[in-house]
């Protein structure tokens, strides 16, 4: 087998999940902060007494 079509080795363990603190507060402290703009920004239908 030539160099060129050897493949990678498989990792015996797969990082498929992130189980460090810094990485989970990082996605955990926007969430919050993307839902309060969710609903800040959403536009409301408008009534028959806005018109």
């Amino acid at each position: 087998m030539s160099a060129q079509h050897r493949t990678a080795p498989i990792a015996r363990t797969p990082d498929l999940v992130p189980l460090n603190t810094a990485d989970n507060w990082s996605h955990f402290a926007p969430g919050p902060a993307v839902i309060a703009l969710g609903v800040l920004l959403t536009r409301r239908p408008r009534t028959g007494a806005d018109r």
